[in-house]
C-alpha cells in the first residue's frame, strides 16, 4: 500500500518542481518496476486518510487515481497507516506465515499534525499484523 501525504506543505518548491510532484514521480517509477502480479493500493492523507484505490494489479487505475489527488490541511500520518493497514489486513484475515504479504510505503514531508492515532502506535499495529511500514 502506498500512503501519500497531500497536505498543503507538499506544494513547497524546495524539491523541484514540488514535493508532491517529486513524490508522484517516485511512485510512477515504483509502479513501473513492481511486477504486475503484485497488487498496489493507494491511501491519500492530509487531515484525514482515504483509500483512493484498493489493492489492485491495474497500474493504469493507480496512475489515474494519483492524477486526482488534491491538497488539504493537516498531516494524519497515524491515520494513513491505520487506513492502509485496514486495506491490506481486513479484520479476520490471517496474520503470520500464512498471510498474504503486504507492506506500507509512506511518502510524507512532515510530522503528524492534528488528531488521530500517533504514527509510532499505528506503525506498531502494522508490525504486529505482519505489515512493515
Amino acid at each position: 500500500m502506498l500512503a501519500i501525504d497531500t497536505s498543503l506543505s507538499m506544494s513547497a518548491t524546495d524539491v523541484k518542481p514540488t514535493r508532491l510532484k517529486a513524490a508522484l514521480a517516485a511512485i510512477d517509477g515504483f509502479l513501473a518496476e513492481v511486477p504486475e502480479k503484485y497488487r498496489v493500493g493507494i491511501v491519500s492523507f492530509s487531515d484525514q486518510a482515504t483509500v483512493i484505490l484498493p489493492p489492485t494489479t491495474d497500474r493504469d487505475a493507480a496512475r489515474a487515481a494519483l492524477r486526482e489527488l488534491r491538497l488539504g490541511r493537516g498531516t494524519a500520518i497515524g491515520g494513513a497507516i491505520v487506513r492502509a493497514l485496514s486495506a491490506v489486513r481486513p479484520p479476520g484475515q490471517k496474520v503470520g506465515r500464512d498471510a498474504i504479504p503486504a507492506t506500507i510505503v509512506l511518502l510524507s514531508d512532515g510530522a503528524q499534525t492534528g488528531q488521530g492515532p500517533a504514527p509510532l502506535a499505528a506503525a506498531g499495529m502494522a508490525i504486529k499484523a505482519g505489515v512493515p511500514v
